[in-house]
């Protein structure tokens, strides 16, 4: 097969690993991202199983490895901060699954990491996105919102679920083609605050009242993970600042209408 003239829509984490295999089989490779720049934002994910193998084939898994989050495990506690229950991190290579993984790392440092994979094999455009395309004979002819029209052999939608890009491709019924959860609505956020002595790199979950739940972690000494889980539906928004604002207002409602307990900084096995 010759080498094609793809169009990826789409810098996160899908976009930059699909643009390193096809370039690294000899396609010529454009990757266009809306925001001004590479999106290194969002909090701790893991890699299992075939994540792992991935890794390895891609010859990433030690720079993986040195850019890690160092979750040792995650425990469920009371209101008080009291140990409930701890659960380790699982070893990827034992067939077990836990909360926690050995290949834990933060959703940014996973982007920015395989896009340094594809420095010089692939070209990327930021601030611009998809405006429009039309299939034609062998191929697709695209416009972008930046003015520029340029003919491809493929055009790949990655970035997702809710995107523009994927309603241009699905219709209006793109959202419900993937799984995703309708009664949870979830809110994360970093903070700085300084590890304390002692303390060990454990997730803390508190399981509270009214469906409410906290989980703390920690990916490096200076900073903090928070995460507020809410197990009930809330309307979801059209994409807007004001529609964000009314949204944190509902949430933080929520959590602050009764005590909802607040896990402590001490991660006692």
């Amino acid at each position: 097969m010759p080498p094609l003239k793809i169009l990826i829509s789409g810098g996160g984490v899908a976009g930059t690993a699909l643009a390193f295999w096809l370039s690294k089989l000899g396609h010529s490779i454009t990757v266009v991202e809306h925001y001004s720049s590479l999106r290194t934002t969002g909090l701790q994910i893991d890699v299992r199983s075939h994540g792992v193998e991935v890794l390895r084939r891609m010859g990433i898994e030690q720079a993986f490895r040195e850019r890690a989050a160092p979750e040792e495990g995650m425990q469920f506690v009371d209101s008080k901060g009291r140990n409930r229950g701890y659960f380790g991190a699982a070893k990827t290579g034992d067939g077990n699954q836990g909360i926690t993984s050995e290949y834990e790392i933060m959703r940014g440092d996973l982007c920015r990491l395989i896009f340094d994979a594809t420095h010089g094999k692939a070209k990327y455009v930021f601030g611009t996105s998809v405006k429009g395309y039309r299939e034609v004979e062998k191929g697709v002819e695209v416009e972008l919102k930046n003015g520029q029209k340029e003919r491809y052999d493929l055009l790949v939608g990655a970035d997702g679920v809710w995107s523009s890009m994927r309603r241009m491709m699905v219709g209006d019924e793109a959202g419900k083609a993937a799984f995703h959860y309708k009664d949870e609505t979830n809110a994360y956020l970093t903070y700085k605050q300084p590890i304390q002595k002692g303390e060990r790199y454990i997730g803390q979950m508190y399981i509270g009242t009214d469906r409410r739940s906290i989980l703390v972690r920690r990916h490096s000494p200076e900073e903090l993970q928070l995460y507020l889980l809410l197990s009930r539906p809330m309307r979801r928004s059209p994409a807007s600042s004001a529609a964000t604002s009314k949204q944190r207002s509902k949430l933080s409602t929520r959590f602050t209408k009764a005590s909802a307990g607040k896990p402590t900084n001490s991660s006692r096995k």
